[in-house]
């Protein structure tokens, strides 16, 4: 579907070899903005559950009254509400995560990183928010201040009085000009603000600090003066705005339109109001000071080592340990983390459980005292490696199927392109319509001339093409050979299609030929899924007979969609000669007004005269699902009776 594909994930290279299998993507490595000076902890192992919780609400209490934030990370919604309850119980104060509301989320875990904050989140709780150390720095945004009045007055007065002049000659450009003016003032107090903001984010150093605050004195200055000339500059439009509407109101006095006058005289009094700022110029200049409080609780943070990450259990993932544990760190920061696990975590009791029970034997250990050795966590990293491996086989497998119905819907859609995109179909519906006619002879004519030909059966199925020339009757056909029935058919059928041309002519023939040929693909394509679907359902009883399900579905599948092509070709050659266009309301060309004489199928189906189509057997002979129809259709067994 797409000619290149790429993308970026900071946790994708423990999942290199599943990219390169299966979407044949290579996975690069590109270093950090800045060095990473996180330290990984090695693990604590503990015997059980209970014991782990316990230290890790130890760590999580002596930590937050140190002041250091803390995320703490669980792999499931339990285990953060059972966390939660034993914080409470030792009255520390917490956030819990549970991926439920994402938007209020993402804005607790953004301030994760504040002095002494203790955040338990599930793995996805608040993703794709960054944790900056200190919490989120504040707004500092005057261009949006200086709005309140603006926005009020011109509620009141301006956007009124523009109903009444919006229409007068030269208004539209002077509206414009004071506008553009605005609209320069305003970049002008935005980039001085980014800039403050940017200083503060910065690091500081004893010999850009003096420079610093010089800096930020000159962008405070060009603030101010912003502002005053945007407020100037608006004073001077809402001044104007008065005094066209005054001479607006003395052109209407002139004119008695007194209703007119007074709604003016009204707008006019909201101007009266002082025209000032809701905050002073220099109480909106000296916002920025907030940027000093949240820049010395940034550097507390720092200097106590940064964010500690707390992972209750190993995922059986390595991305998603990584995840948690890149939360910390950041551009440069410094942090911590560590895990926490017990030998009745999932992955440890189904992977490497006991190995690692005999080594806590061997030292003797209490449920209270952990393990850390690196052994252990190679060898829970390998548990990891394991069902990865285990997990990533699965995945394989599905693609492995679905390429099978991908490679149908490939020439399935490239048909339906082409078709939609204007391609000649005639050539390609009159060859169908031969390989039927072809076929169909060959059935009813096999076997030395004239032994065990069925000429009844085959003029019957015939006719369900087209309407067939007097003279070609079973009479007559029994006396010519099998090649000879062939060629006349063909001729007539070329014959006929070119008279149905005529008659609706060359474009309504081609409308037709692509709405015909649309809609019998869409319907038996869908039947040809559903049915892929149902064989997939039950083909890994194939594994009980010693075969490879994959390959059997496979085969079997190919055969199916032999089956879908063949049963389009035999539907469009059917149909082809039977259908017409026409608009609504009018009747199709060839057709009288009243109800449309019978086709021959419809005259077999009704030969019993109950209205019904009859299923009709064939005594001592099973019909098979791809053998022609026994009601004289000329359709296979599976797509008439058979149903």
């Amino acid at each position: 579907m797409y000619q290149k594909l790429a993308g970026m994930t900071g946790t994708a290279l423990t999942e290199a070899e599943e990219f390169h299998k299966i979407y044949k993507l290579e996975v690069m490595v590109i270093p950090t903005n800045r060095p990473m000076i996180r330290q990984d902890l090695t693990d604590y192992i503990y015997k059980n559950e209970e014991s782990k919780f316990k230290a890790v609400v130890r760590e999580i209490e002596k930590l937050h009254k140190e002041g250091r934030p803390v995320l703490i990370g669980t792999v499931s919604i339990e285990n953060s509400e059972y966390l939660s309850d034993l914080l409470k119980k030792r009255g520390v104060q917490h956030h819990v995560l549970n991926a439920k509301e994402h938007t209020k989320e993402g804005e607790i875990v953004a301030q994760a990183g504040q002095p002494g904050a203790v955040t338990v989140a599930t793995n996805m709780a608040g993703r794709g928010v960054d944790i900056i150390l200190g919490g989120t720095p504040p707004d500092y945004k005057p261009d949006e201040d200086k709005q309140e009045y603006i926005r009020e007055k011109e509620k009141e007065f301006i956007e009124k009085a523009e109903a009444y002049l919006k229409e007068e000659e030269g208004y539209a450009e002077w509206k414009e000009e004071h506008q553009k003016n605005l609209r320069r003032h305003d970049e002008e107090i935005k980039k001085s603000a980014e800039r403050i903001r940017l200083i503060y984010l910065a690091e500081e150093t004893e010999e850009n600090l003096a420079q610093n605050i010089e800096e930020i004195r000159q962008l405070e200055e060009k603030i101010r003066l912003s502002l005053k000339d945007y407020l100037d500059e608006y004073l001077s439009w809402e001044n104007e705005v008065e005094e066209k509407l005054k001479q607006k109101s003395e052109e209407l006095e002139k004119t008695g339109k007194t209703n007119i006058l007074e709604k003016i005289k009204e707008i006019l009094g909201f101007k009266s109001k002082e025209p000032k700022l809701s905050q002073g110029i220099d109480e909106i200049v000296r916002k920025h000071q907030q940027f000093k409080e949240w820049r010395e609780e940034h550097y507390k943070v720092i200097e106590m080592g940064g964010l500690h990450i707390i992972g209750t259990e190993r995922h059986e993932a390595r991305r998603i340990d990584n995840q948690l544990r890149g939360r910390s760190g950041r551009q440069g920061d410094p942090g911590s983390s560590r895990f926490y696990i017990s030998l009745e975590d999932d992955i440890v009791r189904r992977f490497g459980g006991d190995r690692i029970k005999t080594v806590l034997g061997w030292v003797g250990m209490d449920e209270d005292t952990p393990i850390e050795n690196r052994w252990v966590n190679r060898a829970i990293e390998a548990a990891q490696v394991k069902v990865e491996g285990y997990h990533f086989d699965i995945r394989k497998h599905l693609v492995e199927y679905d390429d099978v119905i991908n490679k149908h819907r490939e020439l399935i859609y490239d048909e339906r392109k082409k078709i939609l995109s204007g391609f000649d179909l005639k050539s390609n519906i009159l060859s169908m319509v031969k390989d039927e006619l072809q076929a169909l002879v060959e059935t009813h004519t096999a076997g030395s001339y004239g032994d065990g030909w069925d000429v009844k059966a085959l003029v019957g199925e015939l006719a369900t093409f087209f309407p067939l020339p007097p003279d070609f009757n079973a009479e007559n056909i029994s006396k010519i050979g099998s090649q000879e029935i062939k060629d006349q058919l063909i001729d007539h059928a070329e014959t006929l299609y070119e008279e149905k041309e005529k008659e609706l002519g060359a474009d309504k023939m081609r409308i037709l030929e692509r709405l015909l040929m649309l809609r019998i693909i869409d319907s038996l394509w869908v039947e040809h899924l559903t049915a892929m679907e149902h064989m997939r359902e039950g083909i890994g009883l194939h594994a009980v007979a010693q075969r490879d399900p994959l390959v059997a579905y496979k085969r079997e599948g190919h055969d199916m969609f032999q089956s879908l092509l063949a049963a389009i070709k035999h539907d469009m050659a059917h149909i082809i000669y039977r259908a017409s266009i026409a608009k609504r309301g009018e009747t199709p060309p060839g057709q009288a007004a009243q109800a449309p004489a019978p086709t021959p199928i419809q005259a077999q189906a009704q030969a019993g005269g109950d209205g019904t189509k009859k299923h009709l057997k064939v005594a001592g002979k099973k019909v098979g699902r791809n053998d022609p129809c026994p009601c004289g259709s000329g359709k296979k067994y599976k797509h008439c009776c058979g149903r």
